[in-house]
């Protein structure tokens, strides 16, 4: 029911034209630097977008789905990613550093190393900027947008080993290897905000993954037979859980298996409500969220559908109260889809708040 719910709530919001959530073929990143190309495909500026204050916060923006990835050599993103990929380099602390390559230093190409702090080239992180090389010639090749041209040129012409001789790399080198993610300016607009770019996205990657599509069951959601998906996105956020995320459903033992069925075709949700359960819940688990709230070590969120105002605001007002313009009467999208109703949800939390 909950899984149900949250389905629910994303075609709420998607529905919502003042809500920014992602749509399908889409999610939402946490951006620290834009990379500015020439049209010569050259680094020619690195734009700081984290927001001032005690702690630099990167800036959320919409960019291609970005799936939750593991294994040695975790597949690249597309025109958003960190140093790995982008630039083909990373460090380690020093003790890290010589445990795991003191018997190998034939196979790295070190560039910089002091008492604390390694940075280097490896086999790894050769491989991680040459699959990122490839996927983006797959999708972009035989496209004649000057823009894109420019984009080629760059990743075919950087030369990892060569990273640090890059005066802008260098000035902020301690804040891209600590995991930053990047996207691309090129004339003063982000390439993955391109039409063409979108166009050619959207054409290429439907809300049905490629490699989960070939199983169809029946949906525990929907109650339609579609593609299953095998594993699910990683729900950021959560207090106390992994930095990669947590997974609200995934079997990770054979012993919780049974009739054969793997992973999380023991409980079969399509490619479809997968994504839109974890991207609401995702959005609903964001920092400085009206929908969540931090109970000891319990991550609480909570939402409302209906358009009357009582419920949401409710909690609110027990909690926390916010001046916050009042609404009044229903409000519908133009598809007749309710909008979330913004007073309850406030007093929902001002509800958990007092709690």
């Amino acid at each position: 029911m909950i899984v149900q719910s949250l389905v629910r709530y994303y075609d709420i919001l998607a529905g919502d034209d003042t809500v920014k959530i992602s749509k399908p073929g889409y999610s939402q990143a946490n951006v620290s630097f834009a990379l500015i190309i020439s049209a010569a495909g050259e680094l020619t500026n690195i734009v700081d977008l984290r927001k001032d204050g005690k702690k630099k916060q990167p800036k959320a923006m919409t960019v291609p789905l970005q799936k939750s990835r593991s294994g040695k050599y975790p597949p690249p993103y597309f025109l958003c990613d960190k140093c790995e990929y982008v630039f083909g380099v990373e460090d380690l602390k020093l003790k890290d550093f010589e445990r795991k390559w003191g018997d190998s230093l034939n196979e790295i190409k070190v560039l910089e190393k002091n008492e604390k702090d390694v940075i280097f080239v490896s086999p790894r992180t050769r491989e991680c900027f040459k699959q990122f090389r490839s996927l983006h010639h797959s999708l972009l090749d035989n496209q004649s947008n000057n823009d894109i041209q420019a984009f080629l040129k760059f990743i075919d012409g950087w030369t990892p080993e060569l990273t640090l001789q890059n005066p802008k790399f260098s000035e902020y080198k301690d804040e891209i290897l600590a995991g930053a993610f990047f996207v691309f300016d090129i004339e003063g607009k982000y390439l993955h905000q391109s039409p063409s770019v979108r166009h050619l996205w959207e054409s290429n990657n439907s809300p049905v993954t490629e490699e989960n599509s070939h199983e169809c069951f029946q949906c525990l959601v929907s109650g339609n037979t579609e593609p299953i998906a095998r594993t699910h996105q990683k729900i950021k956020g959560v207090y106390g859980a992994q930095s990669a995320g947590a997974t609200l459903i995934g079997f990770n033992d054979p012993a919780f298996e049974s009739y054969g069925k793997e992973q999380s075709f023991n409980a079969p949700i399509s490619e479809s409500a997968m994504f839109k359960y974890t991207t609401v819940l995702n959005y609903l688990l964001e920092r400085g969220s009206k929908n969540r709230i931090q109970i000891g070590d319990t991550s609480t969120v909570f939402w409302a559908e209906t358009t009357k105002k009582t419920c949401e605001n409710l909690a609110h007002f027990f909690i926390d109260p916010v001046d916050e313009p009042e609404e009044s009467g229903e409000v519908e999208s133009k598809d007749g889809i309710k909008k979330q109703d913004l007073q309850t949800r406030q007093l929902v939390s001002d509800i958990l708040q007092k709690v």
